[in-house]
């Protein structure tokens, strides 16, 4: 892949859809302002609207309770969880579209070469030069809206087929959305490719740890594109800026190091 780099050039938490305002209510706010404190320690800037709109609505009773049961072997299915937290359960399953096979990803294994990607993905960095012509991949979000776990219950939930499926079964009866919980999984459990370094986030939390640990920094920088306006379409390129960065794939909630 080092030969390889997308047409936007963002670092840390690449964040590929406009912002819009966050609301909640005061008596929810006690874990979003966690997560929001937790920001601020850690990144420089201000966070990215889109990412203020996934804050968990938990307040931290629940919070509390909900990391108990997950804190047991028996947590399984519970609606209220599933509700309170915000997550993608039951009607909006109907919406979700399947995920494609990523970069070097085939037949249920990993392989060296690109296998089954949007061409338009990807750009050769000899590419990238003012005046040349791009086509940028769709950048609309076309999942529905749903909340970051508290990291404290998102480490209690492991990363595996059986247990995903006690705990979310709604997940796993629809076929679109067992697909994508089955790719996502093979892309945490498949060795790293070439020149790749790679994680699984579950949490808000653990993306930011990640991107530190990969960049070497201990304040880091967010940017996001600030329009989608183009997506999908051939357009020229005004100007180029390279940065240092890592990618968070808000289709697998992973990270990765290009």
């Amino acid at each position: 892949m080092a030969n390889l780099s997308f047409s936007m050039l963002v670092f840390v938490i690449a964040s590929i859809y406009p912002a819009f305002s966050f609301c909640r209510t005061t008596s929810s706010l006690s874990t979003a302002s966690e997560q929001l404190k937790y920001w601020h320690e850690n990144v420089q800037n201000n966070m990215p609207g889109v990412l203020l709109s996934k804050l968990s609505p938990l307040n931290k009773d629940d919070s509390e309770f909900f990391t108990s049961l997950a804190s047991k072997q028996s947590f399984s299915s519970n609606a209220k969880f599933c509700s309170l937290a915000n997550l993608a359960c039951y009607a909006e399953m109907n919406s979700i579209k399947p995920l494609g096979n990523g970069y070097g990803y085939n037949n249920n294994k990993a392989s060296p070469g690109l296998e089954n990607v949007d061409p338009f993905s990807f750009f050769r960095i000899s590419i990238l030069k003012q005046g040349n012509r791009v086509h940028l991949s769709n950048l609309e979000d076309q999942f529905p809206q749903r909340s970051f776990l508290p990291s404290q219950i998102a480490s209690k939930i492991s990363l595996d087929e059986s247990n995903l499926e006690k705990v979310f079964p709604q997940s796993f009866v629809n076929p679109n959305t067992k697909g994508n919980i089955d790719t996502t999984l093979l892309y945490c459990n498949s060795a790293a490719l070439k020149g790749e370094i790679k994680s699984c986030s579950t949490s808000l939390e653990s993306m930011i740890e990640f991107s530190k640990t990969t960049l070497g920094s201990k304040r880091l920088v967010a940017l996001t594109t600030k329009s989608t306006k183009g997506s999908g379409k051939e357009l020229i390129i005004q100007k180029i800026k390279k940065l240092t960065f890592a990618i968070c794939s808000p289709r697998l909630k992973s990270m990765q190091w290009m």
